[in-house]
């Protein structure tokens, strides 16, 4: 059987927040749809920062994102794998913004049409 085509694929990725060395430094990491992985580190490692860029929602200083086989970079490129990724913050008070929870759980749709 063939191996899969990774779904992930991360190659030399860099990232740094302003002032201080790289968080994250010539990471790679390739995952495929039949992979189960568990990311255990301490805090403060770069766990949620590696998940952000995955999403798009920063940019590695350095590296490459490719996302169902195609190489993500802008804004546009990320707006069309998101509804088929999630990613839940790690603060319910960022995750959750609406008074009540039926428009919390209604936002996503009416904003996808």
């Amino acid at each position: 059987m063939a191996d899969p085509k990774p779904i992930i694929k991360l190659t030399n990725i860099c990232f740094g927040y302003p002032g201080r060395n790289n968080l994250i430094d010539h990471a790679d990491l390739t995952l495929s749809s039949t992979d189960r992985v568990g990311l255990m580190a301490p805090n403060g490692s770069g766990k949620t920062t590696l998940f952000h860029i995955i999403m798009g929602l920063i940019k590695p200083t350095a590296g490459q994102i490719e996302l169902f086989g195609k190489t993500r970079e802008t804004e546009k490129d990320f707006s069309h794998i998101r509804p088929r990724m999630g990613l839940l913050f790690q603060e319910s008070d960022d995750q959750l913004f609406s008074p009540t929870v039926i428009e919390d759980v209604a936002f996503g749709p009416l904003n996808m049409g």
